[in-house]
């Protein structure tokens, strides 16, 4: 598209189709992703992903497809776009024909059943492949159809269900499901996907613009920081609005001739469409001011406050005094402004380290972090990815790598916070993730951080919480599963005083 050269575009970036190739692998994009592709690969049967208008549906069900097509046809993915019908013969039709039945000619609903049983049985069994029906729009699924679905569930061995589904669709396919108990009884994944944050919509904008643009080649900066703050602002987040959104801008840039887009231009391409209606024109307005004072404050500040503390100040210092008994310290490292993975106030370059883990099959690297770190969060895979140079990309780390996790003062308890429930004591962070691994995931999250006390292991497993009061702590290791209930122990707080309401604060 020779119109979109001036800009350093090879092609739209802001296209609404479904292209898999624009899918951008937010966090809870790629954990639903993965989460649908386990569960067809242990045949788990019915997999649900419901999400507002525009939350990325689509675009996340067409790169599901082609991750599952890249398998070498050990699976054998189908597509239902539009599943509304007027009667159960038909639907069933559909369903035949998606999955590549062929037919004389219709038959009553009992013979067409038939011949899809028939059908799964050779492919599932016979073959050994992995037949999936995945259906978009599931919102628009009549009372038959959900009915029909139900009963293409029971046909299975004694092992795994012979068809799998994943139903696609918008909120209001929950009362369908809340209605009808005995289709909700069969659904083993189901995922809400919800519009992004500010962070994630400055990352989706990047990326697609990294997309249209020639390999090699630096990605145009289109939208000023107070642009991109209007168009998360008046978009709410929601994929499908950013990129309605956007593409109208880089038109009006285009059309003007001009390389870049502020705010007021933003403004200006949200009255021509429906995405933001005059009265709602306000939102954009903290945005673009919190965007302006931002760069003036960094703009303002002294060059020292570039440089990385040599050592951490007040009582997160206290918090990290027993880190530095036990592991190695790094030598102060200095940040300077240049292109890093990790935002610049969190890179370093080396930071100190709590241990390393190698990365299992089927695992992640998003969801180490949680174990390790009681949670997981952006900043947190930042910080990580800092400490890591090897991983270019967080979400393709290959089995087996050795992942080393650095020492995060906010996931190491405070001095004086409270009681703390330690589940065990271990001497390296393989062990310590190991043993979190195990641990049911249906149960309070854990911790691991450096032991505070001498002659104890290096690294203690507790409860990611403190509790006021020492019975409460008690009562927590008496709701624990048995095997862990055994070994846990209590551990009084320092003798510093105690925050009121630090009970259930977690760290």
């Amino acid at each position: 598209m020779h119109y979109l050269s001036p800009l350093g575009l090879v092609k739209e970036p802001f296209s609404n189709s479904p292209d898999p190739a624009m899918f951008y692998q937010s966090w809870q994009h790629v954990g639903c992703l993965q989460k649908l592709e386990m569960a067809v690969r242990l045949r788990r049967g019915l997999s649900v992903v419901i999400g507002e208008v525009g939350t990325g549906k689509s675009t996340l069900c067409r790169r599901l497809i082609q991750r599952l097509h890249d398998d070498g046809g050990a699976v054998g993915a189908h597509l239902i776009l539009d599943p509304e019908c007027a009667t159960a013969d038909e639907f069933l039709a559909t369903v035949r024909k998606a999955l590549g039945i062929r037919a004389a000619a219709d038959g009553p609903s009992w013979r067409t059943k038939d011949e899809i049983e028939r059908h799964l049985f050779h492919e599932a069994v016979e073959k050994g492949r992995i037949p999936v029906l995945i259906i978009d729009e599931g919102q628009k699924l009549p009372g038959f159809a959900v009915e029909i679905l139900r009963e293409l569930l029971n046909y299975e061995t004694n092992e795994y269900k012979l068809l799998q589904i994943i139903i696609f669709a918008q909120r209001e396919f929950e009362d369908v499901i809340k209605k009808r108990a005995n289709f909700a009884d069969r659904i083993t994944s189901l995922h809400r996907l919800g519009p992004f944050g500010l962070a994630d919509t400055k990352k989706m904008i990047r990326f697609r613009l990294r997309q249209a643009t020639v390999d090699g080649e630096a990605v145009p900066r289109l939208f000023t920081p107070a642009a991109l703050a209007a168009v998360y602002w008046l978009t709410r987040g929601y994929p499908r609005k950013i990129v309605t959104l956007c593409s109208k801008v880089v038109m009006a840039l285009v059309v003007s001739g001009r390389r870049r887009a502020g705010a007021a231009l933003v403004l200006r391409c949200a009255r021509e469409t429906s995405i933001a209606r005059r009265r709602d024109w306000w939102r954009a307005v903290p945005a673009v001011g919190l965007a302006l004072g931002a760069l003036l404050f960094v703009i303002a500040l002294p060059p020292y406050h570039w440089q990385r503390q040599a050592a951490p100040q007040g009582r997160r210092a206290e918090a990290q005094e027993p880190a530095k008994r036990v592991a190695a310290p790094a030598p102060a490292a200095v940040h300077r402004p240049e292109k890093s993975r990790a935002p610049a106030a969190v890179a370093a370059d080396r930071p100190e380290i709590l241990g390393t883990a190698r990365l299992e099959a089927g695992d992640n690297l998003s969801k180490m972090i949680a174990r390790i770190y009681g949670r997981y969060s952006t900043r947190r895979l930042a910080l990580v990815l800092a400490a890591n140079p090897h991983i270019a990309d967080s979400n393709h780390v290959a089995i087996g790598t050795r992942v080393a996790f650095p020492l995060i003062a906010d996931a190491i308890p405070a001095a004086g916070d409270g009681f703390m429930v330690q589940l065990a004591g271990k001497d390296d962070l393989a062990s310590a993730h190991a043993f979190v691994k195990e641990y049911p995931a249906a149960k309070a999250p854990l911790v691991i951080f450096p032991s505070p006390r001498e002659g104890a292991s290096r690294l203690s497993i507790c409860l990611d919480r403190f509790f006021e009061k020492e019975r409460d702590a008690r009562a927590a290791i008496a709701a624990l599963p048995r095997p862990y209930r055994e070994q846990a122990r209590v551990i009084p707080p320092p003798a510093v005083p105690a925050r009121k309401n630090a009970g259930a604060r977690r760290w």
